[in-house]
């Protein structure tokens, strides 16, 4: 993904974690690497060494950077958080010229930039998400005034905004959904996008289970009919059926579960272009619901109505992308054809091995 960003002419890159920026060092990326996660002070070191631009929140934090680019001999860009909305880390706008002006007092360490994050850019009701962007503009005015520092680089968009929010692109966007071809909501502008990642796996076993048959822990599923029922290898370990619970006092979300599933059940919904929830399970296009609890290693799933389905059969499993266990091996294509493979045990390059090609 980060080869494919440069190519296609991002000038930096922004990940979540250090370890995911020392990952993309290991692999030879040199452009700018954002990590977006505040740093702690026992990183400093790593992250200097490595070339990484790191978040700070806090004055001590960067002052142990400001040390370790010092023993480096080097400068390091940082940029800070700005909490707007979130609630999460960062710094509150009241406090953002105080950290300024201590930045700025660090021999070693260069602003590049100030971003916050919005909570609500994919809501119909914009109103608040609007108004976060100006008060994260007013906020960076402000503390910029107040310390008598320029900040080159403020950034608040994430996937989101990019469609809904034009005024929040402000210097550069962050987009995470879009990358992987996932709109992550129905307002905003148009966009084409194509899905880059599907999850696959093989049917270990087909069976026939009487009526009265419990399935899965606790047999929240109880068979009413024979029913062909096809296990497969992956379960909430391998991110399957990661979704945030829905409460089920809370109506609309409750409401518009039920009516999936019913869609599901009739065989509507993806002629409605609604596509299969994550947790769902699919045989070439053909839905299979899934029954019972979802295991850590294990899913069942009804092909009744799928006679061609057997052991060995693959079935695509949906899976968000950003919830897809690392323990899963990836393939990845070009034009359709299988380029290179990662596993646990490393990489392969498949244009120079065939027959794994074949197989992958």
């Amino acid at each position: 993904v980060a080869r494919c960003c440069q190519d296609a002419g991002a000038d930096g890159l922004a990940v979540s974690t250090l370890p995911e920026a020392l990952e993309l060092r290991a692999h030879a990326v040199d452009a700018p690497i954002l990590v977006l996660t505040p740093l702690q002070a026992h990183e400093a070191h790593t992250a200097v060494a490595a070339a990484i631009t790191p978040t700070v929140v806090s004055a001590d934090v960067a002052a142990a950077i400001d040390r370790a680019a010092a023993r480096a001999g080097r400068r390091t860009p940082v940029h800070i958080k700005c909490d707007t909305g979130m609630g999460r880390y960062g710094v509150l706008p009241a406090g953002l010229a105080d950290l300024l002006a201590k930045l700025a007092a660090c021999e070693r360490l260069d602003l590049e930039g100030v971003f916050t994050h919005i909570a609500s850019a994919f809501a119909k009701d914009l109103a608040p998400a609007r108004s976060q962007v100006a008060r994260f503009v007013a906020a960076v005015d402000a503390a910029e005034a107040a310390a008598g520092v320029r900040v080159p680089l403020r950034h608040a968009a994430a996937s989101a905004a990019v469609l809904t929010l034009p005024e929040a692109e402000l210097d550069l966007v962050r987009v995470g959904n879009l990358l992987y071809g996932i709109r992550p909501c129905a307002e905003g502008r148009p966009l084409p996008l194509r899905p880059a990642f599907t999850a696959r796996a093989a049917v270990v076993q087909v069976k026939v289970l009487p009526p009265g048959h419990g399935v899965g822990y606790g047999s929240a599923f109880v068979t009413r009919r024979a029913t062909r029922v096809a296990t497969i290898p992956v379960g909430l370990a391998d991110g399957l059926g990661m979704e945030p619970a829905t409460r089920l006092l809370r109506f609309g979300p409750l409401l518009r579960a039920t009516l999936r599933r019913l869609l599901r059940r009739l065989g509507l919904e993806r002629r409605l272009g609604l596509g299969a929830g994550a947790g769902g399970v699919a045989f070439g296009g053909r839905d299979a619901p899934v029954l019972g609890r979802m295991a850590m290693q294990q899913t069942t799933v009804d092909v009744t109505a799928l006679a061609d389905v057997a052991e060995g059969s693959v079935a695509e499993v949906f899976v968000r992308p950003t919830a897809a266990s690392a323990r899963l091996a990836r393939v990845y294509l070009r034009d359709g054809v299988a380029v290179s493979a990662r596993t646990l045990t490393g990489e392969l390059d498949l244009r120079q091995a065939p027959a794994v090609a074949e197989r992958a």
